[in-house]
């Protein structure tokens, strides 16, 4: 007998069966069993690690990363929550959004040596490259930046090089690519 998904303790069925991704970068669903269709919904969007569907990719994806717990797997992009993968997609091909360094400071981890972005074209802008971030004028500092280079035509993303649980101070650098000419 394979038991619920939902650990309600009743036995599963595969009529009840969902492709989920733990995180978002994985290359191969993982099946989860459950009893009944209501415990599916349960622990699919009710739980402490609940799922997301990314428009981007089509797929369920964990809203937090099941091996530590606070890391976020997810971003809002034009109102509707995409996965990682899909994000660094998005921000790779178009930069950050004007809008969202004016909220904050966006961003998101990428490989050791954030090689995504070297390998794409983008730079590190030398007095923001592992630049601390510790209080409210550090990040305007930031953003101020990253708002100026896109008045010039560049394509901005922040890289989170080691940020604390709750990402209240960190390193991060500031990447630029020329999308057009000044």
């Amino acid at each position: 007998m394979i038991e619920c998904a939902n650990y309600c303790g009743k036995p599963a069925e595969k009529k009840f069966t969902r492709d989920v991704y733990e995180r978002p970068f994985d290359k191969a669903s993982v099946k989860k069993v459950f009893c009944s269709e209501e415990c599916a919904e349960t622990y699919l969007h009710e739980s402490d690690f609940a799922y997301f569907y990314c428009d981007g990719c089509s797929r369920m994806v964990c809203e937090q990363n099941p091996d530590n717990g606070w890391h976020i797997q997810y971003r809002v992009v034009d109102c509707v929550m995409v996965c990682l993968k899909c994000y660094e997609e998005h921000i790779l091909a178009d930069g950050i959004g004007r809008g969202d360094f004016e909220a904050g400071l966006p961003g998101m981890f990428f490989s050791w040596g954030n090689t995504e972005l070297t390998e794409t074209g983008y730079q590190a802008v030398p007095e923001f490259s592992y630049y601390f971030v510790k209080s409210k004028e550090s990040v305007q500092a930031v953003c101020k930046k990253a708002l100026e280079l896109i008045d010039k035509g560049h394509k901005v993303i922040v890289a989170y090089e080691a940020m604390a649980i709750g990402g209240l101070e960190g390193t991060i650098t500031l990447y630029t690519k020329i999308d057009k000419e000044d």
